[in-house]
């Protein structure tokens, strides 16, 4: 909750700037609930919901994605890289599970079975 807060307040700061020309804002927005071997989260698509709201609201061309599974996040993470070339801001949200296990980082899912348990 912390850092959702310090993420709103820099939104805020962003959308009060007042800039003499325009500028092209950019965010990739990623709530993952529904997992298959975990219980669905109740609060990652409310505050990716919420984020995506709050981006465009400030003037960014806001790309919202939902329980993606391992393929779809890297796909959107790659077109995101392309859209966000040349952007005066460029934001990535991600609200969801994060797993490490043995230093390796599962971010947005659950980490194939046996790897990790014990």
């Amino acid at each position: 909750m912390r850092l959702f807060n310090i993420a709103l307040a820099v939104i805020a700061l962003i959308g009060g700037l007042e800039v003499a020309w325009a500028e092209k804002r950019v965010a990739l927005v990623i709530g993952n609930s529904s997992y298959q071997r975990v219980a669905k989260l109740p609060n990652p698509n409310n505050d990716a919901a919420d984020m995506a709201a709050l981006l465009s609201k400030v003037g960014f061309k806001v790309s919202r994605k939902m329980d993606l599974d391992h393929t779809a996040f890297r796909k959107a993470l790659q077109e995101f890289g392309r859209e966000a070339e040349g952007a005066d801001f460029a934001i990535i949200f991600f609200a969801g599970h994060g797993v490490e296990v043995e230093n390796r980082n599962f971010l947005g899912r659950v980490p194939p079975r046996g790897v990790g348990r014990r």
